[in-house]
């Protein structure tokens, strides 16, 4: 799984957009395209969407993090964030959540078969 980093209060923190914050994105908004709807049109509801989204980026990084005997930050939650944030990091936060999914979404485990060769015809 890929993960990024994002640094705030001045700690490089993990972004990992894993299986669970899909699934969670896909439940709050009705399917993985709504993640795009959400980070556009009114500033007001951006920011709740946006800081909700980091957060689960964050939780989701701090698990990968733990898995994989990595440390990492404890992640800050949606409620920590609005008061971290000023609504002139609305763009630069939006940037950072779209590049953790566009990064995350990539395949980092390629498959091979063992067996290549065809099937006998019956």
């Amino acid at each position: 799984m890929r993960t990024t980093t994002i640094n705030l209060l001045g700690e490089e923190r993990l972004l990992c957009c894993s299986t669970r914050f899909i699934r969670d994105c896909s439940e709050r908004y009705g399917a993985v395209d709504g993640i795009d709807k959400a980070l556009t049109g009114a500033q007001s509801k951006v920011l709740d969407e946006a800081m909700w989204m980091l957060a689960g980026l964050l939780d989701a990084g701090n698990r990968w993090a733990k898995l994989n005997g990595k440390s990492n930050p404890e992640p800050l939650d949606a409620d920590q964030l609005l008061d971290l944030f000023g609504i002139d990091d609305l763009t630069d936060v939006v940037g950072n959540i779209k590049e953790a999914i566009s990064s995350g979404m990539g395949a980092t485990v390629q498959v091979t078969s063992k067996n290549t060769e065809a099937a006998p015809a019956k």
